[in-house]
């Protein structure tokens, strides 16, 4: 009986988007999207010569760190640059996170970006200057750990393969 009245542990806070569905403009955490199309269904995509800029907002306690895994699409800035940047003040400034990359799964630890604040922006930004209409953002996973301490929740993709073919 006593069980009853015991409450359950925090649980970490984990945000999942993923941008195979044209209705991702309306979830809840986006500030601002632009520049991408949906028109393949297979991702935000942005045509030859566009740019194009996605903000995520987030709420969470002073103390408590980020990690963030992305499939964020590039070819290490010659025609299609790309840039993860975070915001402290509401969009007013930016700090860049990663740049020119080809994120495939990989997990960035934000707790540095995001200490001392309860909220905070991601912003995303893609340019394409190649001559085809390129898929450059499939998902984002944003995990938010109760207490102080930021474990990784999120298997870092490419360090994994690495490891298969490693030992294959």
């Amino acid at each position: 009986m006593k069980l009853l009245f015991i409450p359950d542990p925090e649980k970490d806070v984990i945000y999942e988007y993923s941008f195979h569905d044209s209705l991702i403009k309306y979830a809840k955490n986006i500030v601002k999207i632009e520049g991408f199309i949906t028109e393949g269904k297979g991702g935000l995509e942005l045509v030859p010569g566009t740019s194009g800029k996605i903000t995520f907002s987030f709420n969470k306690e002073l103390q408590q760190g980020c990690l963030l895994r992305v499939w964020f699409y590039g070819d290490g800035g010659k025609e299609r640059p790309n840039a993860i940047k975070i915001s402290k003040n509401g969009g007013r400034t930016h700090k860049e996170v990663s740049s020119n990359g080809n994120y495939i799964g990989e997990v960035f630890d934000l707790s540095s970006y995001v200490n001392g604040t309860e909220n905070f922006q991601i912003l995303f930004e893609s340019e394409n200057h190649a001559p085809f209409t390129p898929v450059v953002f499939d998902k984002i996973e944003v995990a938010i750990p109760k207490g102080e301490e930021v474990r990784s929740l999120l298997p870092n993709l490419p360090k994994i393969m690495g490891l298969i073919f490693l030992y294959s």
